[in-house]
């Protein structure tokens, strides 16, 4: 048997599993996992290190799923309690609707142009199971005695997006979910920029997935078809598993490359911004 992918490689001492590809009689191939191993990386590592092990995710089934991304522009005088029994009831919302796959939300870390202060994303198997959750009967009680008296306006952005077919990345669980930092990216993408480009963007951005496994958890990008969405066309979540992890990402080549050549070009506005998720039973940090 040949081996084919070696190793995933890990930066700041983030754990990540290894990986080893072996071709087996047929075609098929078969997939090695070993946990635990880190490999500290400088900064100026090549890419040729970075991308190891890309094989290791070419041939993983995919499945489509529609993220329900709300980000929250809560009033000032919002109360430490007030917003800790808002986050409860909205988390709980998945134990009245089973539509929901899973669910983080979390204060956002930093000042934004938008003003928002919380994010709040939800998975969902289909359009069909969103609409449905949309005129769930717990869901307009929390959203109309929890949310919306201490809330100033918020931003929807649902969108379409594909996820290995698997139950810890569709359903977010699993030791790498637990807690981390939800990185939001909001375009606006020019009317003047073709589909050709646009899809090529969207592209590249998903592959920064298989680019970078050993910051990256996972990355979702799609078309926003929400009506609330305060002009906003694209959308892009990337979970990583710490800030350190998200500053490793946001400076290494390979983002920074689609970014500016890619992304930046066609888009008159971006929103930026970042939301932390606790542990369940952990409190909020201040």
């Amino acid at each position: 048997m040949a081996l084919m992918a070696s190793q995933y490689y890990s930066t700041a001492g983030i754990r990540r599993p290894i990986l080893r590809t072996d071709n087996l009689p047929g075609g098929r191939r078969r997939t090695y996992k070993f946990r635990h191993r880190v490999c500290r990386l400088g900064r100026n590592f090549s890419s040729v290190e970075a991308f190891a092990g890309l094989d290791c995710a070419m041939n993983k089934p995919m499945r489509k799923v529609v993220d329900h991304l709300v980000l929250l522009k809560m009033k000032e005088d919002l109360t430490e309690e007030q917003e800790t029994t808002m986050l409860d009831n909205v988390y709980t919302l998945q134990y009245h609707f089973r539509g929901i796959l899973c669910v983080s939300l979390g204060r956002i870390l930093s000042e934004n142009q938008e003003r928002c202060t919380h994010g709040i994303l939800m998975r969902f198997a289909s359009k069909d199971l969103l609409l449905k959750y949309n005129e769930h009967p717990t869901h307009s009680k929390v959203a109309k005695e929890f949310v919306l008296p201490y809330c100033n306006g918020f931003i929807t952005a649902d969108f379409e997006a594909e996820v290995e077919d698997s139950l810890e990345p569709l359903f977010r669980r699993g030791e790498e979910f637990e807690s981390g930092i939800e990185h939001i990216i909001l375009l606006k993408v020019s009317e003047s920029a073709s589909a050709d480009r646009v899809q090529d963007m969207l592209q590249s951005l998903c592959k920064l997935a298989e680019m970078l496994p050993t910051v990256l958890v996972q990355l979702t990008a799609g078309v926003i078809f929400s009506a609330q969405n305060q002009g906003y066309t694209h959308a892009i979540v990337a979970r990583l598993p710490s800030e350190d992890a998200l500053e490793a990402f946001n400076k290494h080549e390979a983002y920074v490359s689609v970014f500016s050549e890619k992304v930046i070009p066609i888009c008159s506005q971006i929103l930026s911004t970042d939301y932390r998720v606790e542990a369940v039973g952990t409190t909020i940090q201040q």
